[in-house]
């Protein structure tokens, strides 16, 4: 795991979440969960869904603590997949997403 990351936005209501997703759009991808180290009690799933931020980079938000959401930048080398499936797939064969 990286070092944990530092998050770039705070949103502290269902409501200001679902103003801020709609500034996002849809999601371009997913990213391995063990991928970046973000504190959630609430995360379950094995990847995270990947938005392009306002700025153009990509981030990922998560519920950190009860109804407070946080945004986090995907660092660089992170590879991020068009779809869960193909994240979940080079999980099972054990790739980073390096190789080619």
């Amino acid at each position: 795991m990286s070092d944990r990351p530092t998050p770039i936005q705070t949103i502290r209501s269902h409501a200001g979440l679902a103003r801020y997703l709609a500034r996002l759009g849809r999601p371009i991808g997913h990213i391995l969960r063990d991928a970046i180290d973000v504190p959630s009690p609430y995360a379950s799933g094995p990847t995270w869904r990947v938005h392009r931020g306002p700025d153009g980079r990509p981030l990922i938000l998560s519920e950190t603590s009860h109804r407070c959401y946080q945004a986090f930048l995907v660092p660089d080398p992170t590879p991020i997949y068009r779809r869960e499936r193909e994240a979940l797939k080079t999980r099972a064969l054990g790739r980073t997403g390096d190789e080619k």
